[in-house]
């Protein structure tokens, strides 16, 4: 522990130096002489407008046009822009890690410890979290528990998407896009004031051929893209004091995507070698025992499979906010209801033989309401009160066929989860410097089965239900000595509801909640009159009960269990700056020790070495690096503007088990993209060429080692995009 104290004493006294020397400097610099600068960036982090750098919270934060000009679409493409996050969509759900911290239950049995909100509205299905993020204000990213005013779910942070709104003015855009592998995009948003409704209208729609080439006759290529995302929103004022949005929002794509395949450079033995099956081994059909299957292709992007993976996923919804004035207070109320499908089927021997296929369907309805009181006079006591309500169901459904086993094994369930909560957050401002901010959070959470069928072809009735209350809350204080630099500490604790483990056969199905107590020490600075902005933060947390993943001989899907205990620290930078007026440069660094303190599990790949200690070991999907670096170089003319973009970044050793086996995990890689723009002198229409992935590395996302006699000697795993490049051309009025 003495090198965590050592840590914090010495990343707070570089935190309180970056901001002493620019002290005098800033005063002494009059504001005329600037000619350029970084610009200010306003967050909702504390559900209340403020500069991202007077918010004591480690938060990365992006707009349209900076989404644009990364290549960003999708919350994947936010991973190498953010230090400490880590992403992957397995099967059509997302995992989301960030600090060491995630989900590891695809299941509506289990939540993710990455909160996501979409307007405001949390959503309880990860497969919500895949949709497009196309004209949007901004995209908020906060590290670390966020238990007061975002409540449970988010011990290792939050993403918030805030759509654009609706405008006085009529205006529009849109732009095309085509690319290799038939890439063809089509975007739009239109923006049309009615009367006394104001109403916006956004829509994107993608094909793309299949980066996975199936080179079995008569069989289409896989890990390809079909899919679309609408949003119409409304808003109007009934009083001065009060104003209405409604928004309603469609997702949906049906495609050839999460295309596992084996990784190596053979097939799992078990599965095709009929000499390294004992005695016991399941009976195998004489066409794969005399004949056999072709040999595995090398290229990771080839295979031959008999079965389509095939993966449906609509998420359609509707909120409602109201914001209220009242005196010094505003009253705001938002209700919303979505209705989240997902159906996937997979082929998970990945070849041609017809051994184990696995097919599952979600079918997720969820309403939350969420109301608050905030002040709003502006002056030295600034609060918010409110509480919250959520209910989910889901009909889950798994079936595995295989080769050994012609009757199959699956469930079907019938699951709800319910959640209340009251919270409250004060900050008040004891000097004009000094601010002290404290936080509290109630949360109940229910979660039952309504029914249990395991075993496909012999239903069993059952039932289990649970509940779990537990307080949360943050203290922090921050000193700004001038009003571009501010430093800050505080003290947070999270929890992650418990769960349920849907896929059990009969293993306790139940797990415990997740507990994490963290620290934060940060500093936030614009120095040279604005040219650069620095943003560092060192953190420790200390977690108990940690939910985690792993798979057991007895059950053929993971199982849900609590380690004892982790601990994770690191430090975070992120920086912009200006070289010239022209020229400029945004980079972001992290780096993070998190280890198991005490740990014990079962390994499928090993099972006969019994329980194993994995004290001291590596957390999954938590890269020790992560790096990024973009440079962006204007060209002005009397015609328009050129942009030349490069962005570089890199990502350590990733491990997908708790084993910390390296054939078990993705190397560190680098990865480059490039972008050239031209954009008019009048803004009214752009074109831009791009490639992303240029050294086409074979890139890991995700890896699943199944236990025997699935394969665990040969494990699953899916692949990020490989090179790709294209044209956009983009019109605005």
């Amino acid at each position: 522990m003495i090198h965590t104290r050592n840590l914090f004493m010495a990343s707070s006294a570089i935190a309180l130096a970056c901001t002493m020397p620019f002290h005098a400097t800033a005063q002494s610099e009059p504001a005329a002489a600037q000619s350029f600068g970084i610009e200010e960036i306003m967050v909702t982090a504390e559900k209340r407008s403020a500069s991202l750098q007077d918010t004591s919270i480690a938060i990365s934060a992006f707009d349209q046009s900076a989404l644009d000009r990364a290549g960003v679409s999708d919350i994947e493409g936010l991973t190498v822009k953010v230090p400490s996050l880590h992403l992957s969509s397995p099967q059509g759900v997302v995992w989301l890690s960030m600090r060491g911290v995630g989900n590891v239950n695809t299941t509506a049995g289990g939540d993710n410890g990455v909160a996501f909100h979409y307007d405001g509205v949390y959503m309880g299905f990860a497969t919500a979290a895949l949709v497009n993020m196309w004209d949007v204000e901004r995209v908020e990213i906060l590290r670390g528990p966020q238990g007061t005013l975002y409540g449970r779910n988010a011990t290792g942070g939050t993403i918030n998407v805030i759509a654009a709104k609706p405008e006085d003015e009529f205006s529009g855009k849109a732009d095309l896009t085509l690319g290799n592998y038939n890439l063809f995009q089509a975007r739009g948003v239109l923006n049309i004031p009615m009367g006394p409704v104001r109403s916006r209208f956004s829509f994107v729609g993608t094909h793309r051929d299949g980066y996975q080439e199936n080179l079995l006759a008569n069989q289409p290529d896989a890990d390809d893209q079909e899919e679309w995302m609408a949003r119409a929103q409304f808003a109007f004022d009934p009083a001065d004091n009060i104003d209405v949005l409604l928004s309603f929002v469609g997702a949906r794509n049906n495609d050839l995507s999460n295309a596992p395949v084996r990784v190596g450079d053979r097939y799992p033995a078990m599965m095709f070698d009929l000499s390294a099956a004992g005695p016991t081994s399941p009976p195998f059909s004489d066409r794969y025992t005399a004949e056999g299957v072709l040999p595995k292709p090398t290229d990771p992007r080839q295979v031959r499979k008999d079965h389509l993976d095939q993966t449906q996923n609509h998420t359609y919804g509707v909120t409602g906010t109201v914001n209220w004035d009242i005196d010094n207070v505003t009253w705001k109320t938002i209700a919303a209801y979505y209705d989240v499908r997902r159906s996937n089927s997979s082929d998970w021997d990945a070849s041609e033989a017809d051994i184990m296929i696995l097919n599952d369907r979600d079918d997720v309805e969820q309403f939350s309401l969420e109301t608050q009181l905030l002040s709003n006079d502006g002056g030295d006591f600034e609060w918010i009160i409110g509480a919250s309500y959520f209910d989910m169901d889901d009909r889950r459904v798994n079936e595995i066929q295989t080769l050994f086993d012609p009757v199959g094994w699956g469930f079907d369930a019938d699951f709800n989860a319910k959640s209340y909560a009251i919270f409250g957050q004060a900050t008040y401002h004891v000097t004009d410097q000094v601010r002290v901010t404290a936080g509290g959070r109630f949360s109940h959470d229910k979660k039952e089965f309504y029914t249990v069928k395991n075993d496909v072809g012999t239903p069993k009735e059952g039932g289990l239900k649970d509940s779990w209350s537990e307080p949360t809350g943050r203290l922090s204080i921050d000193w700004s000595p001038t009003d571009d630099n501010m430093v800050y500490a505080s003290v947070s604790r999270g929890y992650k509801a418990g769960g349920m483990n849907l896929n059990s056969t009969g293993e306790e199905p139940a797990v415990d909640p997740e507990t994490v107590l963290s620290f934060e020490v940060g500093s936030k600075n614009m120095l040279f009159d604005r040219r650069l902005r620095l943003n560092l933060t060192a953190f420790w947390s200390d977690y108990k009960d940690l939910q985690l993943s792993r798979w057991s001989p007895n059950n053929p899907a993971p199982i849900i269990e609590n380690a004892a205990k982790a601990t994770i620290w690191g430090l975070e930078a992120e920086a912009s700056v200006y070289v010239t007026d022209n020229f400029r440069l945004d980079g972001t660094a992290g780096y993070i020790n998190a280890e198991f303190d005490d740990f014990n599990s079962l390994d499928p790949s090993n099972p006969g070495a019994g329980l194993q200690d994995l004290a001291g070991l590596k957390l999954i999907n938590t890269p020790s690096w992560t790096l990024n670096m973009a440079a962006d170089y204007s060209i002005p003319t009397d015609y328009g503007t050129w942009s030349l973009r490069g962005d570089w970044s890199y990502r350590s050793r990733v491990y997908f088990t708790s084993f910390n086996v390296d054939q078990h995990s993705q190397s560190g890689y680098h990865k480059l993209d490039a972008r050239v723009i031209y954009e008019s002198a009048d803004q009214d229409w752009s074109i831009e060429g791009y490639v992303q992935n240029i050294t086409n590395k074979d890139v890991l996302s995700t890896l699943l080692v199944l236990p025997a006699p699935f394969g665990s000697d040969v494990p699953l795993g899916l692949y990020a995009p490989p090179r790709t490049y294209g044209l956009r051309i983009g019109v605005s009025f």
